[in-house]
């Protein structure tokens, strides 16, 4: 997933000035969509799964106006970090040719159709790389080709394969894996000249350091040159190659078993002792192993020391013997354990669901010298790491389903809530109700008067509160006055009430306009008051109901939700009994097959016992008959038979007491049984394809 990442994003700007043309995300480019911008920041903190999160809710609202098309691309890179190739596929396939330049179009197709190989999926990889890819550069051109060529490799089409390793011109730009993988495509194809100019390139090219991964590539290199060299009978370069190989590697084993015939096929019989004999001391479990203790018996047998090959032969028939059954106790135990099982640690994931999880640690068990290196393919790496995400969702799954019935309490108790609040709330909607009549009720008779009062022109209506007291204490002085009698005396005061009066007048006109303006403005806002407290006495009337149905929805919902999980639950399960039928299937086929190589094994060592025991009881047949010849005129007297003229058939040599015969002294006679070499067809093939 981090090459995809690395091919497709370069960081965003957001003061740029916007492309005329589409957006590429291998360019700079300007940030128009504040949720691309927070899919971003997640994205370069690698948190992905917040980051997918965010972008599908931010797709599902709308608000990719301006970044669909590369918030798609990016979820597509992501996709293929967690294994949904599909979904990738898709996205590339409509959205990548506007994101990206062709060079890093290219580039992302090559490593998905590398992800589809390494999965086992070889007509998709093909399809991927004829389809998708155009024109590429010379570098990623053979590297294509070279894929293409192992995927049909794979497939068994070997006449398609050769086509394309014959378009691969040049080795510039390749790794020391890349070239050995190009030799063992060659080599598949019985191309053996260049296969072995390839290892020999592999063989010669200098690592820095002590890199443990070189090592083991030069030696997997030498060992798979020198089976190319046993196959063409050059011994010495044979042995040469599987000389340079390190004894403690992975590949040792079999390069001393190579070592060992191409001493033994080259007429060296005391030659292949020693890397046989110390292949003889190693793990009793590898095949290797397991060859060579039918082989030293041979170098025994062709050295003349048959009594040495005989003990050899029963005990390597006694450690088959052995080996069988112990290979038949793992049968077993794959059938009747939760054999896969014991490989995981105890479920212990966190509630991410696309958290990494545990990588796979060999087991010291009796089966791990059987299965490792089925533990170490990438099959294997590929079904355990499945089988974990299967475990940790169905742990997931469960978590979630546990968590159903606190969702339940919670609508219960709002529910108790709620009827706990609903008489306070009837108590005061009645309230408020009772209020908004009678606020109601003095509007309009305030709108009344303020509509008379500037339709009469009334100035008192719109008086403050000091000129409303000094307005009703002038109505006071003027009834007082209105009570004296109409003399001169009186006068003055009267005018002076006049005055005063014109002058409050005067002022209530000269504030009038805005008075009446602010008493509009009192009554356009108590009717707003008005307005928003019916709408919130009808809210509240109705907010119970509202609720019920929300949690009425909620209910349904959370039920849907425990039937999809008991669902996903069942079909999880399925997927991990099937996980776990698949890899047990896989088991117990390698460790029939090693039953198969044991019994193979067992069985020409049996042949060869025989093969011994006939050529003693033929040579002491031969030799009571030559002794036999030339007593018979001494000891044969006419009429005295005696019970000694019956004669019995002589018994095999007893092999436990030594009693084998050599051939010193006397001349073999061949039988038929010598020219046989197995009872299988053929005789018996080493892990070499020598037949002997």
């Amino acid at each position: 997933m981090l090459v995809l990442l690395s091919l497709l994003v370069v960081p965003a700007i957001s003061s740029a000035k916007a492309e005329k043309d589409a957006v590429r995300l291998d360019k700079p480019h300007p940030v128009k969509d504040l949720a691309y911008g927070e899919f971003l920041f997640d994205y370069y903190q690698e948190k992905y799964f917040t980051s997918i999160s965010k972008a599908m809710i931010a797709e599902k609202r709308g608000l990719l106006k301006h970044h669909q098309a590369q918030t798609q691309v990016l979820l597509g890179s992501l996709y293929v970090g967690y294994g949904m190739l599909d979904e990738a596929e898709s996205i590339f396939s409509s959205l990548l040719k506007s994101a990206t330049a062709k060079s890093v179009r290219n580039k992302v197709w090559y490593h998905l159709s590398e992800v589809y190989y390494k999965r086992g999926t070889y007509d998709k990889t093909i399809n991927i790389l004829e389809s998708h890819i155009k024109k590429p550069r010379s570098s990623l051109k053979n590297d294509i080709e070279l894929l293409l060529a192992q995927s049909f490799i794979a497939k068994g089409d070997l006449k398609e394969a050769l086509v394309h390793l014959n378009k691969i011109k040049s080795k510039r730009g390749f790794s020391q894996f890349a070239k050995f993988n190009l030799a063992s495509a060659h080599n598949a194809l019985d191309n053996t000249e260049k296969a072995k100019a390839l290892f020999h390139e592999v063989l010669k090219a200098r690592s820095r350091g002590k890199n443990n991964l070189a090592t083991a590539l030069k030696d997997r290199a030498a060992l798979a040159l020198g089976s190319s060299h046993l196959k063409s009978e050059d011994w010495t370069k044979a042995r040469k190659s599987f000389e340079s190989i390190q004894l403690d590697g992975p590949s040792a084993n079999t390069a001393l078993l190579g070592l060992g015939w191409g001493f033994l096929r080259d007429d060296d019989p005391v030659g292949a002792l020693a890397p046989w004999q110390e292949l003889s001391s190693r793990n009793p479990s590898d095949p290797a192993v397991q060859e060579v203790l039918l082989n030293l018996p041979l170098v025994y047998e062709k050295a003349g020391a048959l009594q040495d090959a005989l003990n050899g032969y029963r005990a390597a028939n006694e450690h088959y013997h052995n080996e069988f059954e112990r290979l038949d106790g793992l049968q077993q135990t794959i059938n009747e354990t939760d054999w896969i099982n014991s490989l995981t640690p105890p479920i212990s994931f966190s509630f991410d669901p696309l958290d990494e999880v545990s990588k796979f640690n060999l087991p010291n068990t009796k089966l791990s010298n059987y299965l490792h290196q089925f533990y170490a393919s990438h099959e294997f790496q590929e079904s355990f790491r499945n089988y974990r995400e299967l475990q940790r969702l169905k742990q997931l799954l469960n978590h979630w389903q546990r968590e159903l019935p606190v969702f339940d309490e919670m609508i219960k108790s709002n529910i108790d809530r709620l009827n706990t609040l609903s008489p306070k709330a009837e108590k005061t909607v009645k309230n408020a109700q009772k209020l908004l009549l009678e606020g109601t009720e003095k509007l309009v008779d305030f709108t009344q008067r303020l509509n008379t009062a500037i339709a009469e022109n009334n100035l008192t209506i719109t008086a403050t509160d000091n000129q409303a007291n000094l307005l009703e204490r002038l109505n006071s002085v003027e009834a007082n006055l209105a009570k004296l009698p109409n003399i001169p005396d009186y006068d003055a005061e009267r005018d002076r009430f006049r005055v005063i009066k014109g002058v409050l007048m005067w002022d209530l006109n000269e504030t009038a306009i805005e008075r009446r303006w602010e008493r509009t403005k009192d009554k356009v806002f108590i009717e707003g008051q008005l307005e928003l407290l019916e709408h919130r006495i009808q809210r509240v009337i109705a907010a119970r109901g509202t609720h019920l149905e929300r949690y009425d929805g909620f209910k349904i919902r959370i039920a849907e939700l425990d039937q999809r999980l008991n669902q996903l639950q069942e079909k999880s399960l399925r997927a991990i009994l099937h996980h776990r039928a698949y890899l047990k299937f896989i088991a117990k086929n390698i460790i029939a097959q090693h039953q198969l190589h044991v019994r193979n094994l067992q069985a020409n060592t049996l042949f060869s016992i025989a093969r011994l025991q006939d050529i003693a009881y033929t040579q002491e047949q031969e030799r009571n008959f030559r002794s036999g010849d030339q007593k018979q005129p001494e000891e044969e007297k006419p009429g005295k038979a005696t019970s000694t003229d019956i004669s019995e058939p002589p018994s095999a040599p007893d092999a436990e007491s030594g009693a084998l015969p050599t051939t010193r002294d006397d001349t073999r006679v061949p039988l038929e049984v010598e020219e046989r070499k197995s009872l299988f067809e053929g005789g018996f093939k080493s892990i070499f394809g020598i037949w002997d």
